[in-house]
């Protein structure tokens, strides 16, 4: 079930954002569109985790782990993620937005062995260095096709999308972990 709407999400995801490309006349309305779509999933999200804490709260007697304090920067790297991702689809197809997203291994590696103080074997950075070989060669290819439709700004908000989402993870953890 997880997977349906996650994929449902995609594909409503992509169509809010061909149809703001489409009426809109200014890239600052596309702008303000994408950040809207970035503001209602934190806003979602964030309603139906009240749900979830308020129900479960209730049925297993579970407390709040971290502190209220911790909210503000992990609901900053979800908006950022977001918003940033969605914006990206202004200047980029979403083939390569989904390639960029699937492939937050390398920063989240990075972040946890610099937060956390986690250690990687060595194997583990040559895969993650593959998987950047990979994105290298899946963006040469896309604008090799269509060089017209291709603009860097896309990677680069792509780019800043993954870094805020991996930042998620490994603040999660070091909350727990306290």
């Amino acid at each position: 079930a997880m997977f349906l709407f996650f994929g449902m999400h995609n594909v409503l995801q992509e169509a809010i954002v061909n149809l703001l490309a489409n009426t809109s006349s200014s890239s600052n309305s596309k702008a303000d569109g994408t950040i809207m779509l970035g503001f209602a999933e934190c806003t979602g999200v964030l309603f139906f985790s009240y749900l979830e804490r308020v129900h479960i709260a209730k049925e297993a007697g579970f407390q709040r782990v971290a502190p209220l304090k911790a909210y503000p920067l992990l609901t900053l790297c979800l908006f950022a993620s977001s918003s940033l991702c969605n914006m990206s689809l202004s200047y980029i197809n979403f083939p390569t937005k989904v390639v960029f997203r699937s492939c937050k291994l390398v920063p989240t590696m990075i972040i946890a062995t610099i937060v956390n103080k986690r250690i990687f074997a060595s194997y583990e950075y040559v895969c993650a260095l593959a998987i950047c070989a990979g994105l290298v060669l899946f963006a040469m290819a896309d604008y090799t096709l269509n060089p017209m439709k291709f603009d860097a700004t896309g990677l680069a908000l792509v780019s800043g999308s993954v870094v805020a989402d991996a930042i998620l993870p490994n603040a999660q953890e070091r909350l727990f972990r306290q």
